[in-house]
């Protein structure tokens, strides 16, 4: 959506609130889900992505070739299982929204 790989991501104050507000989201999602997550987990993620390469996400290089993105997966059966519990996702919502809309606009 940033157009950006991990690196740049992980190292803007503003990028990296973003990226953790949403890995909270989601690790408070498969709680309220009944799959509870590790205490940690999420920085635990983030600091094996920082000692990664830098990347650019699969759904980045399939949006690139105009190749069907995994929205529904990814985005719209995990946001439908947290509101089936009562467990907003504003963050992750938005992101499927916008990632949506510009799939929408591709040729």
């Amino acid at each position: 959506l940033l157009n950006s790989a991990t690196t740049a991501l992980m190292g803007n104050a503003d990028s990296r609130t973003l990226i953790e507000a949403i890995m909270q989201e989601v690790v408070d999602a498969a709680g309220a889900c009944g799959y509870p997550l590790p205490t940690g987990f999420a920085g635990k993620l983030l600091a094996a992505t920082e000692r990664m390469p830098d990347y650019l996400p699969s759904m980045y290089h399939d949006f690139a070739l105009q190749r069907p993105l995994e929205l529904h997966a990814i985005y719209a059966a995990p946001l439908a299982a947290a509101a089936k519990v009562g467990c907003a996702m504003p963050r992750t919502e938005m992101l499927y929204q916008s990632l949506r809309y510009l799939v929408q606009r591709q040729p």
